[in-house]
């Protein structure tokens, strides 16, 4: 029995816990720049991020960027807002861990760890917490390792790809280094960042050791550093969208499928899994064509424009705004098991306020969710897809002008 016992312990931390799919990530990404560049003109540098005409004008890339260094494609925002998913490259929690960071329970706080039900599921730290993270860097990335059992202890994030480098331990093909940049601003700007530590295995045993890097301050280089600086925004935008699935609003965590042999039934979120038209069928097979595409940049622009105020707040009011924002907007709707609410006992905003009424009581019940309601669903992405699409274009608008990639108009 104590047998059985671990070995469900064993299969429930491994098991995936996400919020939209990795193909609806990199959905929202592209329709944000489209929408973006319908706003304000082509930025072409972010176009080429984005993927936009990877395989043709308009014919985007997709896919996680099946590369031995993702990072360093240039594609950054593309491919950083997919592997968000698969990697955890702030706390280095792994298997069914690794998206746990991907939730904030906005209403408790700013800075408290996600409080999740459950005998397995441990308390870690927030979304908005780890976007700060890679976009502020410095001493946030200080020996930032959570769980004991993570392989990876770093002392910056951790970029995952084949590396060989020249450690304390000799010549070593690495599985990952770690990286420390002073903000992510400056990584795109100046181009300059301090590999650590390279990470890599001895076998048989699979064994993880880590080793000092000689040449860190010169062994990326300008050019790659500015691709990861691209990748990582394409991390934050992924966090930045996690937010307008309801789920991750209220600590609600979704296993989806069957597992343990098929003994355990999941209980995957309503939401997410239309989006990625995933509720019937293999509820990770990943799609091309899927209910997302409902809404796009089109639809984005008759919700609103873009999230300028932003321009008039400083560096971190302006992230934690956009974050803010679309957390509680996603909050007012309920899931499969939570009612949505109308609490901000964490700051006001008018923008959210204002929205709230008109939103009604639709999709706040778990009732609608239970019974998969499509009306509830489309009516919920009306409000939420729309808005992640707005909100992230803000998002690369604003770095693209904090960076120099496109000028600031008169008009801000």
């Amino acid at each position: 029995m104590k047998k059985l016992f671990v070995i469900i312990v064993l299969w429930l931390a491994a098991m995936p816990c996400s919020a939209h799919k990795e193909w609806v990530h990199q959905y929202i990404v592209q329709e944000a720049y489209r929408y973006l560049e319908k706003q304000v003109g082509e930025i072409p540098v972010l176009r080429t991020y984005a993927g936009i005409d990877f395989n043709g004008t308009n014919n985007p890339h997709w896919g996680p960027g099946n590369s031995p260094r993702p990072w360093e494609l240039p594609l950054g925002l593309s491919v950083g807002v997919w592997r968000e998913d698969l990697t955890d490259p702030v706390w280095g929690n792994t298997d069914g861990y690794t998206s746990l960071s991907h939730f904030w329970s906005a209403d408790i706080g700013d800075d408290l760890n996600t409080q999740f039900d459950g005998l397995f599921t441990p308390n870690l730290n927030n979304a908005f917490d780890k976007a700060r993270r890679y976009m502020f860097a410095g001493s946030r990335l200080n020996d930032v390792r959570i769980l004991p059992a993570s392989p990876w202890y770093s002392s910056g994030i951790l970029i995952d790809g084949m590396y060989k480098a020249n450690t304390h331990a000799g010549y070593k093909n690495c599985a990952a280094i770690d990286m420390t940049y002073n903000n992510l601003c400056d990584l795109i700007v100046n181009k300059t960042a301090t590999v650590h530590n390279g990470f890599y295995y001895t076998y048989p045993n699979r064994t993880t050791h880590s080793s000092p890097i000689f040449n860190g301050q010169s062994y990326l280089g300008p050019t790659r550093a500015r691709y990861i600086g691209f990748c990582i925004l394409g991390h934050i935008l992924h966090l930045l969208a996690d937010g307008s699935v309801p789920a991750h609003t209220h600590a609600d965590t979704h296993i989806c499928g069957d597992y343990l042999l098929g003994l355990i039934g999941g209980n995957g979120d309503t939401y997410e899994l239309a989006m990625g038209s995933n509720l019937t069928g293999d509820c990770d097979e990943p799609h091309t064509t899927f209910l997302a595409q409902n809404w796009n940049a089109a639809t984005a622009a008759q919700q609103g424009g873009l999230l300028l105020e932003v321009f008039s707040m400083s560096d971190e009011d302006a992230l934690r705004y956009l974050f803010y924002t679309t957390n509680q907007l996603a909050n007012h709707f309920g899931t499969v098991d939570n009612n949505g609410n109308n609490n901000m006992p964490n700051g006001s905003s008018m923008l959210v306020s204002a929205r709230y009424p008109i939103l009604g009581s639709v999709g706040t019940s778990t009732v609608g969710w239970m019974n998969q309601t499509q009306s509830i669903i489309d009516y919920t992405g009306d409000e939420l897809m729309n808005y992640a699409i707005r909100v992230s274009a803000t998002l690369m608008y604003w770095m693209a002008i904090k960076t120099g990639i496109t000028e600031c108009p008169e008009t801000l």
